[in-house]
């Protein structure tokens, strides 16, 4: 009988007791295996404790060693560049922290699209920035030295891959002061140029390791530790007076302006020992901005660039000549009137004058009056002389780039060449030499080697260097740099050429310039350009200062004394003042009555 599909037959009966058993089996297998699949577990942890105890005790160290090189590890850390002051202990250069912008590329989503909202922030090209996200580099700077509302801007996108890391930013609190002198640091924080290029080994000082514990991207946890133990380079004084640095800038600028002038250079400095108290150029450089100007304006024209000297030469031809006994200051030349014939050439004096004597020739500035010295020193005792003030080669100041000058071998001089040297044109030197050779002259025939630096200072506080310069050198006598100081002060006396040079109160001496520039296109000279220059001294018995103007091709005016006088003048006045040098009432007193009953007597006649 069948009900409701199942079989109630003796024989279904049996193969539903049958399939039970196999059930039954089956249940008892499935647990046998559990159980044994438990015990080989239960087993394996309980040998757990026993195998970390093994290697511990076998490998602890190794262990150890590979645990704490994935977490530990040193941090090479730049030093901060020393700091740059001048003689008073003005920072003239700092070194600041400021953040850097760097993206890990691999972490960027939309390249695009981030490349585009930086673009506005940074100010940097968006196609630039969009290759350098596109790059799949882990590290790449999108820019150094941001500002403070640049880092904030680009936190505020909150964007994946972007990342800051502070880093120091060189700083020149007075810009534009000095600039040529100072120069300047790359990005990386090496010097450049100028006095940060020339000390950079001390400016830059020695990489420091400290130890740090990195995190799971590598990034160093304890971040204090690369700004409180950063090392700090050695410091550097300068001899530069910012104040007088000043000055001389100032009064240059306007001299430039005043003339229409391309350029020029006024350079301060003590000529008995050699310091540069300023050293100014024009156009002016700011080392802070040095990206954005052209390479021409990082040049320090004082040392870099020559020019033919002209008139203020004259004071090498006129020591090479009292020094030989060949004149004294009272022997008189005959001057030809203005016009005088040199081979198949003429010389011409500005004013022509008839006899001079040789106090003179050097205060009135005759160019024949100096030919026909020359002619009577001769070309080989010239020669001497010349290379004895040290032109033709480098003075050693300690800065880059200097210049030698140019002084052609006095074999190769034609009667032409050697009279054009006589007044300065047809050697080219630099406003350093210039002011080098009247230092010798100020101080009594001593030769000194300019320099910039004063000393250098450890961090810990230590002098590591100072400048020592071989006693001066001795290259004319005392007699004859005093004569030379007698006809120097009669220039700047009514009557002469460098009258408007004369600093009321204080005794001055020195020499004016005017030369014209050689066109190497047109193998002559050209009458437009030129150099107009004073370089002299005060006071007069006891130097304090040497200074030297340049301006080279001013439109306005051309001689000397008229465009460089005045500079000269009025820097040379405040830095007296500045150093506390009063006007002596007695010197302005001898100016007024000056050229009064004065008599004169000849002991000897030179016509050449």
């Amino acid at each position: 009988m069948t009900s409701r599909g199942f079989d109630t037959t003796p024989e279904g009966t049996w193969k539903m007791h049958g399939n039970c058993e196999n059930n039954s089996r089956s249940n008892k297998w499935i647990q046998r295996r559990i159980i044994f699949v438990a015990a080989i577990i239960t087993i394996a942890m309980s040998l757990v404790p026993f195998r970390v105890a093994f290697l511990k005790y076998r490998y602890q160290n190794k262990l150890l060693d590979t645990l704490l090189s994935n977490t530990e590890g040193t941090l090479k850390v730049e030093p901060r560049r020393g700091t740059i002051y001048d003689r008073n202990g003005k920072e003239m250069a700092i070194s600041v922290w400021k953040d850097s912008l760097y993206a890990n590329a691999k972490e960027i989503e939309d390249p695009d699209k981030l490349a585009r909202k930086l673009s506005r922030i940074l100010h940097v090209s968006r196609g630039l920035l969009k290759k350098k996200l596109e790059s799949g580099k882990s590290f790449v700077w999108l820019k150094r030295h941001i500002s403070t509302r640049e880092r904030e801007n680009v936190s505020a996108l909150n964007e994946k891959g972007l990342h800051f890391k502070k880093e120091y930013l060189r700083v020149y609190p007075y810009a534009a002061l000095a600039g040529q002198v100072l120069g300047f640091t790359g990005v990386d924080g090496h010097g450049l140029e100028g006095v940060e290029l020339f000390y950079d080994s001390y400016l830059r000082g020695e990489a420091d390791s400290v130890s740090v514990l990195w995190d799971a991207l590598r990034k160093p946890i304890a971040k204090s530790v690369l700004s409180e133990n950063n090392p700090v380079g050695s410091s550097l004084w300068l001899t530069i007076d910012s104040q007088i640095q000043f000055y001389a800038q100032k009064e240059l600028k306007r001299a430039v302006q005043q003339f229409d002038a391309d350029s020029g250079e006024v350079i301060v400095m003590d000529p008995n020992n050699g310091e540069i108290l300023a050293m100014a150029n024009y156009p002016p450089f700011d080392p802070n901005r040095y990206r954005y100007v052209s390479p021409e304006r990082w040049r320090n024209r004082a040392i870099t660039d020559c020019f033919e000297p002209g008139s203020t030469f004259k004071v090498v031809l006129f020591a090479s000549a009292l020094e030989a006994n060949l004149f004294k200051t009272r022997d008189i030349v005959y001057c030809e009137n203005g016009v005088f014939r040199v081979s198949k050439h003429v010389v011409h004096d500005v004013h022509p004058r008839g006899w001079l004597t040789v106090a003179d020739i050097m205060k009135f500035s005759s160019n024949i009056g100096a030919v026909k010295i020359g002619e009577k020193v001769g070309k080989k005792r010239f020669y001497a002389w010349i290379k004895k003030f040290g032109f033709g080669e480098r003075t050693g100041i300690d800065l880059p780039g200097e210049a030698e000058g140019m002084v052609r071998n006095p074999r190769e001089w034609t009667r032409v060449d050697m009279a054009a040297a006589c007044f300065g044109q047809g050697i080219s030197v630099t406003p350093l030499q210039m002011t080098v050779a009247m230092a010798c002259i100020a101080n009594g025939g001593k030769k000194v080697v300019p320099h910039v630096m004063k000393k250098i200072v450890s961090p810990a506080g230590g002098i590591l260097k100072t400048f020592s310069d071989q006693s001066p050198k001795p290259i004319m006598k005392p007699a004859t740099s005093r004569c030379l100081k007698v006809l120097l002060r009669r220039v700047v006396e009514d009557g002469g050429t460098g009258v408007r040079a004369a600093v009321s109160g204080y005794t001055v001496a020195g020499k004016t310039g005017t030369s014209q520039s050689y066109d190497t296109k047109t193998c002559s000279y050209d009458k437009k350009k030129g150099t107009a220059s004073f370089v002299g001294f005060a006071p007069c018995d006891e130097p304090k200062f040497v200074i030297g103007v340049f301006i080279h091709n001013p439109k306005k005016a051309c001689y000397g004394g008229v465009v460089s006088g005045p500079v000269f003048r009025e820097v040379c006045e405040r830095a007296l003042l500045y150093v506390g040098i009063s006007p002596d009432t007695k010197v302005v007193r001898a100016k007024k009555n000056s050229g009064r009953n004065k008599k004169v007597s000849y002991t000897r006649v030179s016509r050449l």
